[in-house]
């Protein structure tokens, strides 16, 4: 296992625990913007780094959909987060391997961040769920 993975995931349930701190009425508005930031780190390497439109606007819209299901978290359920925390972590482990049939959709990245974003949104998840149940 890539000491990546297990950076990842003890950032994700360390800034997780750390959302409790202002009040249960505060985490689920903290993990939809923690959502949207791990999203737009994404976005960012998308838009520095593609050499391909189809690229960019593959990331783009990945990172709409998220943006999407965060905000409408916010207004109906936070189940939502949970779809958005697997899409973010699926979509991490596509930029894994950039020599894949899949490098089509995904942008080169550092080679530690795929691992370590993946298991942040799934240590984010397990916070989420620890915090306000499992859907």
């Amino acid at each position: 296992m890539s000491w990546y993975v297990l950076y990842g995931l003890a950032f994700g349930v360390g800034v997780g625990g750390i959302m409790r701190l202002p009040g249960m009425d505060a985490v689920v508005p903290a993990f939809a913007i923690n959502l949207c930031v791990m999203t737009a780190l994404w976005l960012g390497i998308a838009i520095a780094n593609s050499d391909r439109r189809p690229v960019t606007l593959a990331e783009c819209g990945v990172g709409l959909l998220t943006f999407v299901l965060a905000a409408a978290a916010l207004r109906t359920t936070p189940t939502l987060l949970y779809a958005g925390f697997a899409l973010q972590a699926l979509w991490s482990l596509a930029h894994l391997n950039q020599t894949s049939q899949y490098r089509f959709f995904a942008v080169r990245a550092p080679a530690w961040f795929s691992p370590f974003a993946a298991a942040a949104n799934v240590g984010f998840g397990l916070v989420l769920s620890a915090l306000v149940g499992w859907p």
